[in-house]
């Protein structure tokens, strides 16, 4: 999948959240859904900085991509 793809399915999931504290109508809007996938995307580059192997080097390489794709949404 590429970093493009994961980001935009990313910020649809968040963008799918009902919130079940105001009224039947409210929804996420697009730049929380963006916020709450740069937070998601931070914590699995997180996981991967720690690890100095070429897997992780890869998927930090990936999220970082991912993270520039959320912002060109």
């Amino acid at each position: 999948m590429t970093a493009k793809k994961y980001a935009q399915e990313l910020v649809n999931l968040y963008m799918d959240i009902k919130n079940q504290k105001l009224s039947d109508y409210s929804k996420i809007y697009l730049p929380t859904a963006k916020e709450c996938a740069r937070i998601s995307v931070g914590v699995a580059l997180s996981e991967h900085v720690m690890n100095d192997s070429e897997y992780s080097k890869r998927r930090f390489t990936f999220f970082k991509k991912v993270i520039e794709e959320i912002d060109n949404i």
